[in-house]
């Protein structure tokens, strides 16, 4: 068999880092502007293809420090404006029935952790338990766009760690996350049509999407409020689901 090559290649418009430590905690972030990447393989039916993104980005902040106070903590995950070349959409889509615009992924989370010990200490290295404890969790920013279809939500939790039996092992949380579906009904009917999704799995999708969500105010929406209160109860629009 002939040798398998693979080149890849990429460029980017502008990018920059944020790297910051202390006895306190670490804050990292790197984001990409105008992000291209080319790949070119034997094994590619075409000679090479071009992956485009308008901006890539990750970023945390995480606490070192053990003790009794509460203390920040941060996650945030970006992929903006992603492009697939019309070379992949030919195989995947070659009818065109799905919209081609450019897919994107945002997750923006923050919240509160008290920590058992410094993070970095062998004795923190060596516990089989978790190094301490989630106290709040806010979901600033969910989205989720390709195809046709977006999902987007917000919202926040805070935990009592002091009842693990509400839920079995878990701190009982309370709070809600509101999201909202745009185009989803659509997708499933097309990605059905292509063969790519079975009619009886599109059912239960949509099944699941009836009885967590309600009618949005615009055509092909779905809007949903999940909520968990202090007794333990989890609402979906205000109705117990559980």
């Amino acid at each position: 068999d002939a040798q398998q090559q693979v080149e890849i290649s990429g460029a980017a418009d502008g990018a920059s880092v944020d790297l910051s430590l202390d006895a306190a905690a670490m804050r990292y972030g790197v984001a990409v502007d105008g992000f291209d990447v080319t790949l070119a393989s034997s094994e590619l039916p075409f000679p090479s293809v071009n992956v485009r993104l308008e901006a890539l980005g990750a970023s945390f902040l995480l606490p070192l420090t053990g003790g009794p106070d509460l203390q920040d903590f941060a996650l945030g995950l970006r992929i903006v404006g992603l492009a697939l070349p019309a070379e992949i959409w030919g195989m995947l889509d070659p009818i065109g029935n799905l919209p081609r615009d450019p897919a994107t992924a945002i997750l923006d989370l923050k919240g509160k952790v008290a920590l058992f010990g410094d993070i970095l200490s062998p004795e923190v290295a060596a516990m089989d338990s978790p190094p301490g404890e989630l106290h709040a969790l806010d979901i600033d920013e969910l989205r989720l766009t390709a195809a046709g279809g977006a999902l987007t939500g917000a919202g926040g939790f805070t935990f009592d760690n002091s009842d693990l039996d509400t839920i079995p092992g878990l701190p009982r949380p309370t709070g809600a996350i509101d999201l909202q579906l745009k185009g989803g009904n659509k997708l499933l009917d097309t990605l059905v049509s292509m063969g790519l999704l079975p009619a009886d799995e599109a059912g239960m999708v949509r099944m699941m999407m009836g009885l967590f969500g309600r009618p949005g105010d615009e055509p092909d929406s779905i809007v949903s409020r999940i909520e968990i209160t202090p007794e333990g109860a989890i609402l979906a629009n205000g109705q117990r689901i559980q």
